[in-house]
């Protein structure tokens, strides 16, 4: 479905991610991973090409702007384009509420999420194929605040933004969306957190899809809330 096509998976080593970077690897694409944590390399191949699909990782910071440009250079000197990105990038973070938060941690925390999809689209995006696809992995604590979540909701929404900015300033040369969602179930989070209500990973790297080949590839410009699996179910039947 996706041959010939090269898609690289921001943050391909983590829980969404690497279902994301499975949905097109299974389905033809060449999938490029940078990582900068190489002793996950081998967990994730098994899991995102356990029949040998095309599935490339590349060691580096793409948090790190240098390092960043360095593996994008790398990607297009080898494969010679770049079709579609997906990012997902950070995690979910819990601790101290917004008023005892040390400043050092406000710091770390903004910078790991905020700062790493600002260099990550400013770096990518201009080497995508005109009329190709970015898409951002957004949480819902950017339109609902998240008690003890502060610094990721404040980056989540502030995350909302930088899509809308570079949307504007890319000028419709590549479609750039981002994919807000809800709780995801992944092999990583425990059962107990589970629930039929969420969508998995692998259901996360349709919707990215879906926007980068397929039903919905005519989608620029927009926020998808994409929260439960009601939603998800929704849109599918709508395509």
């Amino acid at each position: 479905m996706y041959e010939g096509k090269v898609v690289v998976v921001a943050g391909g080593t983590g829980g969404v991610g690497e279902g994301i970077a499975k949905w097109f690897a299974q389905n033809g694409a060449t999938v490029v991973i940078p990582t900068r944590n190489v002793k996950k390399v081998d967990r994730a191949r098994d899991y995102i090409a356990p029949n040998g699909e095309k599935v490339v990782f590349i060691e580096g910071n793409i948090s790190d702007e240098a390092d960043a440009v360095r593996v994008r250079d790398e990607i297009i000197e080898t494969f010679g384009k770049i079709d579609a990105m997906v990012s997902s990038l950070f995690g979910w973070w819990q601790g101290d509420k917004l008023v005892d938060l040390s400043l050092d941690h406000w710091d770390y925390l903004i910078n790991s999420s905020l700062t790493t999809h600002f260099i990550v689209g400013k770096t990518f995006i201009p080497a995508i194929e005109p009329g190709g696809s970015y898409s951002m992995i957004v949480g819902l604590s950017s339109v609902r605040p998240v008690p003890h979540s502060g610094p990721i909701s404040v980056a989540n929404a502030a995350e909302l933004m930088l899509r809308k900015v570079f949307s504007v300033e890319d000028e419709g040369r590549v479609r750039i969306n981002d994919i807000n969602l809800g709780p995801i179930n992944t092999r990583t989070r425990h059962p107990m957190y589970q629930s039929p209500d969420f969508i998995d990973a692998l259901e996360v790297g349709e919707i990215a899809g879906e926007i980068a080949f397929g039903k919905a590839s005519d989608m620029s410009d927009h926020s998808l809330p994409l929260r439960l699996r009601e939603n998800f179910n929704e849109w599918k039947a709508s395509l």
